[in-house]
């Protein structure tokens, strides 16, 4: 899970206090409103489940969708990064 949120979270922002920031908020209106139309969107591409990604390289226009945390690796080579199964 470290993983997951470093890559999620600035490297200003230390763990403590994304975890204090994302349990505070999230019952506000403002963060359901994001979820919802982020959700909505997420389903009108195609998306049926979580965690589904979608990913677009440099010089593509069109995103690839993928399923499941078992496609991590498949995404790094997608893109050129390495990838270390940890």
């Amino acid at each position: 899970m470290a993983v997951q949120k470093a890559a999620l979270v600035p490297a200003v922002l230390d763990e403590a206090l994304f975890e204090r920031l994302a349990h505070q908020d999230a019952k506000s209106d403002t963060v359901k409103a994001q979820l919802k139309a982020v959700s909505d969107e997420a389903v009108s591409r195609g998306a049926f489940g979580a965690p589904t990604l979608f990913v677009t390289r440099a010089d593509e226009t069109a995103a690839s969708m993928y399923f499941g945390s078992d496609r991590f690796h498949i995404i790094a080579r997608q893109l050129g990064l390495p990838y270390a199964n940890l």
